[in-house]
């Protein structure tokens, strides 16, 4: 049963990781936070010889602004601090809230719309693969309306951070045609095992958002968008073929008949 559960752990949280991309979401995060801008520092005021006493005050009331600027710029940078760890934690429980709702709910929205779980994984398949392409020519995943949109607003956990970035359609589509083939609660258990871990490292990344992007780098992240670019659409084309064979399965009876 653990071997079990691991496996299906594994199986779950694999494409599940590569589709929601937590590490590519960190140069996005960082762009929509509002980072307070360092002041500029005078030179050190020296009289010189010929210089009216007037105007080497101004110099030190110049110097002593920027002192006043530089304290300000320090407590604002406790303040954003404080807000992207509120913001990463935040994004982070609503990752885990709406994967969560999709897994234990997705069979019931199938239902409730007559959807096939071939025709989800067909639809399904072609937005990870759009997804997949925007990662491997290593582009952001936010449209520049989207991106206007969340930088004018203080709360970007939800949207766009959560909803679209990392929660996606994709990464919705794949836990909805998982719950399909979940029929024992062990299936249930590490799939929700493999949500539980993808959101703690959601959380992980981006709260260490600007020490992972000086460690990688814009190269490094860029390499990264295209490795993971490229297991994204191994995986959406695998839930295409797996989708037409579904539903060829389905419309086999039809299909002899219309051939007969």
């Amino acid at each position: 049963m653990n071997q079990s559960i691991f496996v299906g752990f594994l199986s779950t949280f694999l494409p599940m990781f590569a589709i929601a991309n937590p590490i590519g979401a960190v140069p996005v995060f960082l762009s929509l936070l509002k980072s307070p801008e360092k002041p500029t520092e005078p030179p050190e005021p020296r009289r010189m010889p010929d210089e009216s006493e007037e105007h080497y005050q101004l110099k030190r009331s110049e110097l002593k602004a920027y002192e006043i600027k530089y304290q300000q710029y320090l407590e604002e940078c406790k303040k954003y601090k404080q807000h992207s760890r509120e913001q990463a934690k935040q994004t982070a429980i609503f990752v885990f809230i709406v994967l969560a709702v999709f897994l234990f709910g997705g069979k019931a929205i199938l239902e409730h719309f007559d959807i096939s779980l071939g025709v989800l994984r067909i639809a399904g398949g072609i937005i990870v693969a759009k997804i997949g392409w925007t990662l491997a020519v290593a582009n952001t995943t936010l449209t520049k309306e989207e991106k206007e949109a969340a930088q004018a607003k203080d709360n970007i956990s939800f949207t766009p951070m959560a909803i679209p970035m990392i929660s996606g359609p994709g990464a919705i589509s794949l836990v909805i045609s998982l719950t399909e083939e979940v029929n024992e609660w062990t299936a249930y258990l590490s799939s929700f095992m493999a949500i539980a871990f993808l959101s703690l490292l959601v959380w992980l990344c981006l709260r260490s958002s600007e020490y992972l992007n000086q460690v990688i780098g814009d190269d490094g992240m860029g390499a990264l968008k295209r490795v993971f670019g490229f297991f994204v659409l191994a995986i959406a084309v695998q839930l295409i073929v797996n989708g037409i064979l579904g539903v060829l399965e389905a419309y086999q009876q039809v299909l002899f008949a219309v051939a007969n």
